[in-house]
């Protein structure tokens, strides 16, 4: 039997919240305070862990506040500041010296610690080349910033995610469910690759009835299979702050990530009084690639190993990947382990042109489409391979 592959990004997401929206409006209901593509305009919105108090302040987030971080503020600001953050931890994962700036898995006087150039000039009596003149050396504003985006990031997924009701996903059409269930017999495996830290499609799944699995973490003979790559809400730190105590932004999140193992998650879709140590996510513009994550490289390998089990006949979809800079090479490593003549569609109303030519060129079956098919709509793949 054929298998079919499921490749979603966030614009998958964002298609599904829309939905939801014009649902709402139609009915008389206030839209969702949900903005995937502005992550700081709601950081007002929701509480710090075990407090009654905004996220997004001065007092909880201080690296964030002090690089310009702002509840409402604007997308293209807000995105330039995640961009830096991220890419100044994706430039930690490869820096030599890297023990010599965050040395232990607790900071203690992390934000007193200043630079001296003379230790980062040795690292272990040998001399080393620096890679930035001395006022290009990245300050540690940055790496302190990464781990309160870091436990952010998870409260305001977590916060999307409660604003969503399951009457909202059973009311909407989600043609990527109706094409599940209607073809759900003619395939002997549907594997998931979600590069999303919400659980809407997975919620959407369970509220139809169709069994899965997560990937790498949970047994069973399911024909659906749910990978995760960069994290998820889902993937709660089993070291948890009790009841009662007071929540810690992660500061050495940067290096402790890199020690996390797939057996140390608990998978919860419920979030009620849980505040594990550590986040399991990659964040955005992160290069999963360049961090040594124990938990990423066992799924990114399991995602490959079933991409090169592929077959002409199998059906590949592609929703909502946006194929930016930083996450090129690993899906360029994904997408060219599938069988060349797979069926390849790439689901975007805007689709990155530079993805568009990519695919082009690896696959000779491959359309690009605004939208994927209604039920009304038969996918044309499915007339020719049924």
């Amino acid at each position: 039997m054929k298998n079919l592959y499921l490749l979603i990004g966030n614009g998958s997401s964002i298609s599904i919240v829309n939905k939801i929206n014009d649902y709402r409006k139609q009915i008389g209901q206030p839209p969702l305070n949900i903005d995937l593509s502005n992550l700081f305009y709601y950081g007002a919105s929701f509480n710090f862990p075990m407090t009654n108090d905004p996220f997004l302040t001065e007092e909880h987030c201080p690296k964030l506040w002090q690089l310009g971080a702002r509840p409402g503020m604007d997308r293209a600001k807000a995105n330039q500041i995640i961009s830096q953050i991220i890419t100044c931890g994706n430039v930690y994962a490869l820096a030599k010296y890297k023990e010599e700036i965050i040395s232990t898995n607790d900071f203690g006087d992390y934000y007193n610690n200043q630079y001296n150039m003379n230790i980062l000039s040795y690292y272990n009596n040998t001399r080393l080349t620096l890679r930035y003149s001395d006022n290009e050396i990245i300050s540690n504003l940055y790496f302190a910033a990464y781990g309160e985006f870091s436990s952010y990031l998870r409260y305001l997924m977590i916060y999307y995610n409660s604003q969503i009701t399951n009457n909202d996903l059973t009311s909407i059409d989600v043609p990527l469910i109706n094409y599940i269930k209607q073809n759900y017999n003619n395939f002997n495996r549907i594997i998931f690759n979600s590069y999303n830290y919400d659980i809407i499609m997975e919620r959407l799944l369970m509220l139809n009835d169709l069994p899965f699995k997560l990937g790498c973490f949970e047994n069973g003979c399911n024909k659906i299979i749910f990978y995760k790559p960069h994290g998820s809400i889902s993937f709660s730190y089993k070291k948890t702050f009790p009841l009662g105590t007071q929540y810690k932004i992660p500061y050495n999140e940067l290096s402790f990530q890199q020690k996390i193992t797939v057996c140390d998650f608990n998978i919860k879709y419920d979030f009620i009084n849980d505040y594990p140590k550590h986040n399991g996510m990659v964040p955005p513009y992160g290069e999963a690639e360049r961090f040594e994550i124990s938990y990423y490289q066992k799924i990114r390998n399991s995602i490959i190993r079933a991409a090169k089990k592929s077959n002409p006949s199998d059906i590949y979809y592609i929703i909502g990947s946006s194929y930016g800079n930083v996450d090129r090479f690993e899906l360029d490593r994904i997408n060219t382990s599938f069988d060349k003549l797979v069926h390849v569609t790439y689901v975007d109303p805007f689709p990155n042109p530079d993805y568009n030519a990519v695919l082009s060129s690896l696959f000779i079956n491959y359309n690009q489409v605004p939208d994927f098919p209604t039920t009304s709509q038969t996918p044309i793949l499915l007339k020719d391979i049924f």
